[in-house]
């Protein structure tokens, strides 16, 4: 199958290049180069295709006002829409776009970590495959999210939120992420806590306002069996974020200070979004993407933070998780059939 082959692909590049920069910089940049192709000229493959060629196909949009197209929600996705048809282009390119948008975001993370190359491996199976392969609109909000990761690592406020707000108009779920703004620039200090707490309630409301928590319950209940999976992918940010914990923290916060803070937030946030699940496994799945970058931070970090006996086997652990779900879902998932295979492609 061409998933399994790309996947153990890339993890075959990771130990070929695994005693050279250079060249693991190289089959980075080619590997990031056929991805992007890959996800972005696909056709007719993943689960959301029929429903954005539908939205794409409706003629309303070049018939409505700012003000009405405001009211419509996401207005990013729809004068995107509007774009590409006014060149005169169908709804395959769309998806070019927004795998552009996507890669471009994770690649500015991906070139702020030891091994860019190994970054992007991991994040094929999940991130990669369930993201700008389907989830347009979440994934360019993703990759809006990554720059703003990178805008709150060098502590540039004002990039930061906007970032998340031009990444709300593609998918308002990302707005949940302004509560992080008082650690910015401050620490983890007594006022800038009680300042994310009281910013949770109004940045909530506006994200149910908005209808983005309705949208994505109306959008995913319908597939029983991703909501099951649900519980893997949160499983694995679960473990991230005790391990880190457990673990990592005090060599992280020695080692990396710059990027301290926000692996910090992101660890707390994975085990809350794992005690969420028993409430909403679509919801807790749904913010979970956004924290998958962080958990790939903290992964390819292995490496650099390891020590002891078993040092190799804690840089393995994440590679042989991912091994293990991505098989058992290419394999055994029916909506996984439905939604990807077999997989085509068109360049033009």
């Amino acid at each position: 199958m061409v998933y399994q082959l790309i996947f153990f692909g890339l993890l075959t590049l990771c130990y070929r290049t695994r005693n050279s920069r250079k060249y693991r910089m190289l089959a980075y940049k080619w590997s990031l180069f056929v991805l992007f192709v890959f996800v972005g000229f696909r056709y007719e493959v993943g689960c959301d295709w029929t429903g954005y060629e539908h939205n794409f196909n409706l003629n309303f949009v070049e018939h409505m006002t700012f003000r009405e197209l405001l009211s419509v929600g996401e207005l990013g996705h729809w004068y995107l829409i509007y774009i590409v048809r006014a060149i005169g282009l169908d709804y395959s390119y769309l998806n070019v776009i927004y795998s552009f948008i996507f890669f471009y975001g994770f690649n500015k993370l991906a070139l702020r970590q030891n091994n860019a190359l190994a970054f992007l491996a991991l994040a094929f199976p999940v991130l990669v495959v369930n993201l700008p392969m389907s989830a347009i609109r979440q994934a360019a909000a993703v990759g809006f999210f990554c720059l703003s990761i990178v805008s709150f690592i060098d502590r540039k406020l004002w990039k930061y939120i906007g970032y998340i707000l031009v990444g709300a108009l593609f998918h308002k779920s990302v707005l949940f992420f302004l509560i992080l703004f008082p650690f910015v620039r401050g620490g983890f200090s007594r006022k800038n806590i009680s300042r994310a707490a009281f910013s949770t309630a109004p940045i909530g409301f506006l994200v149910l306002a908005s209808g983005a928590a309705d949208d994505s319950i109306a959008r995913y209940s319908d597939y029983a069996s991703e909501a099951a999976g649900a519980i893997f992918r949160l499983g694995m940010l679960g473990v991230a974020g005790f391990f880190y914990f457990s673990y990592m923290s005090g060599r992280w916060k020695i080692r990396f200070t710059r990027d301290y803070k926000i692996v910090h937030l992101g660890s707390w946030l994975m085990l809350f979004l794992l005690l969420l699940y028993p409430l909403s496994s679509v919801a807790s799945d749904r913010y979970g993407y956004y924290l998958i970058p962080i958990q790939l931070m903290i992964f390819t970090r292995l490496t650099l933070i390891a020590r002891g006996r078993l040092k190799n086997e804690l840089i393995l652990a994440p590679y042989a998780g991912l091994v293990a779900i991505f098989i058992v879902w290419t394999m055994k998932s029916n909506l996984f059939m439905i939604c990807y295979t077999p997989y085509q492609m068109r360049l033009w």
